[in-house]
């Protein structure tokens, strides 16, 4: 006698999505095997793919192990973990914490091929305002990936902060970038040094910098304000501030007041009795200023942004046809990959039905 076997097995997700007030009319599936109980009217304002999904005519979804016989599943691609942040987004919960970059990566996937914008703009923000500052160029990527031209050019700033090819772990997401959006943040950040360094060319002080010649370098001239600071005594600081430029490497106002740039050049001024009492206030004053003037610069510099390119493993729209994967949604039914047709719900759950 065939032995039986054992019943399918699956995780139910964790609240609201457990149906402890048996409401939910509808089981999405997780690739690992959680099961979230939701709502067809909620995913329908959400998602205009599972919209459409849901005016095909649905069989019953018999399931005698789970005792859900009145409930259809939907088997999706993608874990637990990303349906969980997902529908957190969409339902009325507060939304939830993510603490990792690649989450959000997966989840804006999961936004563009459901057509989830809610789940796609909260992504967004984490990008802008919570990962942007620390993995610049990974946000950069994923705001060229995924066309967010806002976000593209504020990690393209950040990114300013660091050497280009500095030693550190592989950035898989460049990856996915063309050879062309790279090639833009490389010219991006040229024009910003272009920039930076333009401050301190005798045409581009005498915009923004006024040089002192008194004997006292301490007494500033009340407009415009003093940035840099000649001593009579010893001509020191007008040399310095050239030599002090000339290793200003990172476009990035912060750097301009690093202390790895400022600590060599005030060592330098106890050669002379007049530099060494003021140094450390005017190059303070010379620091803070020449910061803001290369914020304005920078801040002029524009990102070129191309559009995304074309991905496989991305749902995209052609002509009016809805890819998921490997099948196509027209009308009700699915025409899969080897160009054969099956019905509507049956991709879901209930095995194909060959039409053709």
């Amino acid at each position: 006698m065939a032995s039986v076997p054992p019943p399918h097995s699956c995780e139910v997700a964790s609240a609201p999505f457990d149906n402890n007030d048996q409401s939910a009319d509808i089981i999405l599936r997780s690739s690992d095997g959680a099961d979230f109980y939701a709502h067809k009217v909620i995913l329908s304002q959400a998602s205009s793919v599972f919209r459409d999904m849901f005016l095909v005519p649905q069989p019953a979804k018999a399931d005698a192990q789970r005792g859900d016989s009145e409930l259809a599943v939907v088997d999706v691609t993608e874990c637990a973990g990303i349906w969980n942040i997902a529908l957190r987004i969409c339902y009325p919960v507060p939304n939830p914490e993510v603490h990792d970059l690649v989450d959000v990566h997966t989840a804006l996937e999961a936004g563009r091929k459901y057509q989830m914008a809610v789940v796609s703009a909260e992504m967004k923000r984490l990008l802008r305002d919570i990962f942007m500052e620390k993995f610049p160029l990974r946000v950069y990527a994923l705001g060229c990936i995924y066309d967010f031209p806002d976000v593209a050019q504020g990690a393209a700033y950040h990114s300013l902060r660091h050497a280009p090819f500095e030693d550190g772990d592989p950035i898989t997401e460049l990856a996915l970038l063309s050879g062309l959006q790279y090639y833009r943040l490389l010219q991006y950040r040229r024009s910003c040094q272009r920039a930076a360094v333009a401050l301190t060319e005798p045409e581009g002080l005498r915009r923004w910098a006024a040089f002192s010649p008194r004997p006292d370098p301490s007494t500033p001239r009340p407009s415009p304000p003093i940035a840099l600071f000649a001593c009579a005594q010893c001509n020191r600081v007008q040399d310095t501030q050239t030599s002090w430029v000339g290793n200003h490497k990172l476009p990035y106002s912060p750097a301009a007041c690093a202390s790895s740039i400022l600590d060599p050049i005030t060592a330098t001024a106890g050669n002379c009795n007049n530099c060494k009492k003021n140094i450390f206030s005017n190059i303070a004053v010379f620091a803070r200023i020449f910061a803001q003037e290369i914020d304005k610069a920078v801040g002029e510099v524009k990102l070129v942004i191309d559009c995304a390119p074309d991905s496989p493993s991305r749902s995209r729209f052609l002509g009016g046809s809805r890819f998921l994967g490997g099948s196509k949604i027209l009308g009700g039914a699915y025409v899969m990959a080897d160009n054969t047709v099956q019905a509507g719900w049956d991709k879901w759950g209930q095995g194909p039905q060959r039409t053709g």
